[in-house]
């Protein structure tokens, strides 16, 4: 999504610091995909199988679901 703050990091070429505004924008609908997926196990709608397949961070995962 490109909101002002994401264009100012990739500007900057500070594109590590992307995952810090996802995080803090969940009002603007951003969300991490750990998040994500992590609520979709918590549904049932995953198992933790799958989850951490497709996790970018697997251990943030861990650390969410449990």
């Amino acid at each position: 999504m490109n909101t002002p703050a994401v264009a100012s990091i990739i500007r900057e070429g500070k594109t590590h610091l992307i995952d810090n505004v996802i995080q803090t924008s969940s009002g603007n609908n951003m969300t991490l995909l750990e998040n994500h997926l992590a609520d979709l196990y918590k549904q049932g709608k995953i198992s933790k199988q799958a989850a951490l397949a497709y996790a970018i961070r697997p251990n943030e995962i861990k650390r969410l679901i449990e």
